[in-house]
C-alpha cells in the first residue's frame, strides 16, 4: 500500500503539472492581442477601400472636367474666331463678346475646379500609400504572431501530451481499488487524496498537527489517514 501511495502523490503531482499547462494554453488561446491586431487590419481595410473608391470617384470627376474644359475652349475658339472675322454687324459682336465672357469665366471655373480635383487626388493618393504601407506591415506582423501562437500551443499540448501518457502509466501501478478512490474523492480533496507528512508531524494537506498514535501506526507500515482532511499519510523516505 505505501508504495501504491508513494506512486498516487507521483500521480497528483502529475495532475497539478497538467492543469497548469492546461490553464496556460487557456489563457494564450484567449489571447487578446490578436484579436486586437485583426482589428485593426480590418479598419485599416475598410479605410483603404474607401480612399481608392474616393479616388476613382476623383480621377472619374476629372476626366468629366477636362472634357467640360475642351468642349468650352473650343467654343471659345470659335467665338473669337468670329469676333474678329469682321463679318458680324454690332448686335452679333455685342453677343458674341457676352458669350465669350461668359466662356472665359467658365474656364477659369474649370480650371480652378482641375487644380482642386488634382490636389484632393494627391491627398487621396498619399492615404493609400500611408495604409497600404500599415497594411503590409501589420500583415506581417498577424502573421508572426499566428507562428508563434502556434508554436507555443504545439509545445504546451505536445507537453500536455506527455503529462496525460506519464498519468496513465503510473495508474496502471496502483490497486483499482486507491484508483477508484482517488477518482471519485480526489476533487473534493483539490486532487490530493494522499500527502507526505511535514516535519514536527504536520500534514501536507490541511497543515494540521498529526496525532501521535497516528505516526505510530504510520511507523508500522499500517495505512492512516489525517483525522481533520481524510487524506492518505506517507512518511517520505529519503
Amino acid at each position: 500500500m505505501y508504495e501504491d501511495l508513494v506512486t498516487l502523490i507521483d500521480i497528483q503531482n502529475l495532475e497539478k503539472q497538467l492543469q497548469d499547462e492546461k490553464l496556460v494554453l487557456s489563457e494564450i488561446e484567449k489571447e487578446k492581442e490578436l484579436d486586437s491586431l485583426l482589428i485593426r487590419f480590418k479598419t485599416i481595410k475598410e479605410s483603404l477601400n474607401n480612399y481608392n473608391e474616393s479616388l476613382e470617384l476623383n480621377v472619374k470627376a476629372y476626366r468629366e472636367l477636362e472634357i467640360k474644359l475642351i468642349d468650352v475652349q473650343e467654343e471659345l475658339s470659335s467665338l473669337e474666331e468670329e469676333i474678329y472675322s469682321g463679318k458680324s454687324n454690332s448686335k452679333e459682336l455685342h453677343y458674341m463678346l457676352q458669350e465669350k465672357d461668359n466662356n472665359r469665366e467658365l474656364v477659369n471655373n474649370y480650371e480652378e475646379e482641375l487644380m482642386r480635383k488634382l490636389e484632393e487626388g494627391e491627398l487621396f493618393r498619399d492615404e493609400i500609400d500611408k495604409y497600404s504601407l500599415e497594411e503590409e506591415k501589420l500583415s506581417k506582423l498577424i502573421e508572426e504572431v499566428r507562428f508563434n501562437y502556434a508554436k507555443e500551443i504545439q509545445v504546451l499540448e505536445d507537453k500536455i501530451k506527455s503529462l496525460q501518457d506519464e498519468i496513465i502509466k503510473l495508474e496502471s501501478k496502483i490497486s483499482d481499488k486507491l484508483l477508484n478512490e482517488y477518482k471519485t474523492k480526489g476533487e473534493r480533496l483539490g486532487f490530493q487524496l494522499a500527502c507526505y507528512i511535514k516535519q514536527d508531524g504536520i500534514c501536507g494537506g490541511c497543515h494540521v498537527k498529526i496525532p501521535s498514535r497516528t505516526l505510530r501506526d504510520i511507523n508500522n507500515h499500517k495505512t492512516a489517514k489525517c483525522d481533520e482532511c481524510g487524506r492518505y499519510l506517507v512518511i517520505e523516505k529519503n
